[in-house]
């Protein structure tokens, strides 16, 4: 476990996720409704199922790679 809580979910959909090809898994199992992707471009994906679908696409294509967290940049609206 990772001692930030943000840093263990991210760590938890890394592994469970990403790093085994898990697409199969529900958006809602790991996103809120209100997510938003903020991509490196600085276009925004909002919503749990638009960002699990742009999540897929930036990520199956990598399938010789696995990932370490080891930086998060969380930001709380409202």
């Amino acid at each position: 476990m990772r001692v930030h809580p943000a840093m263990d979910w991210k760590y938890h959909f890394t592994i469970n996720v990403f790093d085994c090809r898990a697409w199969d898994i529900t958006a809602e199992e790991y996103l809120t409704e209100d997510f938003v992707l903020k991509n490196s471009d600085g276009t925004e994906v909002c919503g749990h199922e638009e960002a699990w679908a742009a999540f897929k696409g930036l990520y199956e294509n990598f399938t010789a790679h696995t990932h370490e967290s080891h930086g998060l940049i969380v930001v709380e609206n409202g």
